[in-house]
């Protein structure tokens, strides 16, 4: 097994005040297992209720691209809130 340095990426989150969830993915585990043959980063994932991934999105505008997705899936999500 690998020892994966985390040191850099750990100051970096913080340097910048990063807030959203970070992973080390040296191994490529993440990037396999969500099919980002590319290797995008920073990478957003997009799951439903159920945790069914429903829109991926990658790069620096990523977020902005995901947005459309956000907004299809957020009624439904906000309607089984109040079922």
């Amino acid at each position: 097994m690998k020892r994966t340095q985390t040191s850099r990426p750990c100051d970096l989150i913080s340097k910048f005040g990063i807030t959203e969830p970070c992973a080390v993915d040296n191994e490529h585990k993440l990037k396999e297992a969500f099919q980002n043959d590319q290797g995008f980063v920073p990478a957003y994932y997009l799951f439903d209720a159920e945790g069914k991934l429903k829109s991926f999105a990658a790069g620096e505008r990523g977020l902005d691209m995901l947005r459309s997705a956000i907004e299809r899936v957020l009624p439904a999500v906000e309607e089984q809130a109040t079922v």
